[in-house]
């Protein structure tokens, strides 16, 4: 399993690669074009089964349309950045892993919105389509959060963000232990002489 931590790094970037392409291709096609994309035939089932719903007109069929290509601008452009960050992280700054996070929550709220008319329809045929998307960014998030795991258990004790240690206080004559997981070490003796009474 030591090949795991190495692994992630190549997999997340593989997959925001994915993302940055299938988005931004999507996104200019649909901001290109003069009828916001509507002229694909899959592309305008799903604004029209919403419009259905919202009982909207042409012109509200345009605009979540453009909603649609500016949606997905923007999920390119954040698997972009982080794709940057990436490069820069090998130089030294620390990765912007909330990047990925922000990401795939939008993929979600999109990928719901546009799978919504085909639920309320009952094609569930369609919503294999929606499959994929909801995969992918649901394991990209897993695997950074594993990254940032591996990576904090890498810094020294006191830079972990899972302790939490009191700052120094200059000429004390009394120093208090340092709390683990926001719990002082008089609670832990606590449960400790609990455990052995019950074990006894």
């Amino acid at each position: 399993m030591r090949w795991l931590p190495k692994s992630i790094p190549f997999l997340v970037t593989s997959i925001a690669l994915y993302f940055a392409f299938y988005f931004g291709i999507e996104a200019v096609r649909i901001l290109t074009s003069p009828v916001y994309g509507l002229d694909h035939a899959g592309f305008s089932h799903v604004v029209h089964g919403i419009g259905r719903y919202m009982a909207l007109g042409s012109t509200g069929l345009m605009q979540i349309a453009a909603f649609f290509g500016a949606v997905k601008l923007a999920i390119a452009m954040l698997f972009a950045g982080y794709l940057v960050s990436r490069l820069k992280s090998l130089f030294g700054p620390e990765m912007d892993h909330e990047i990925v996070d922000a990401a795939a929550v939008l993929i979600v709220m999109v990928t719901i919105v546009a799978a919504t008319p085909a639920l309320f329809d009952g094609a569930t045929n369609l919503l294999a389509q929606y499959r994929l998307p909801l995969w992918l960014a649901g394991l990209a998030v897993t695997l950074s959060m594993i990254e940032r795991v591996v990576a904090d258990e890498k810094l020294p004790l006191e830079q972990r963000s899972d302790t939490n240690f009191p700052p120094a206080i200059h000429d004390a004559d009394v120093a208090l232990p340092p709390q683990r997981y926001g719990v002082s070490s008089l609670r832990w003796n606590h449960l400790r002489r609990s455990a052995n009474i019950n074990a006894a």
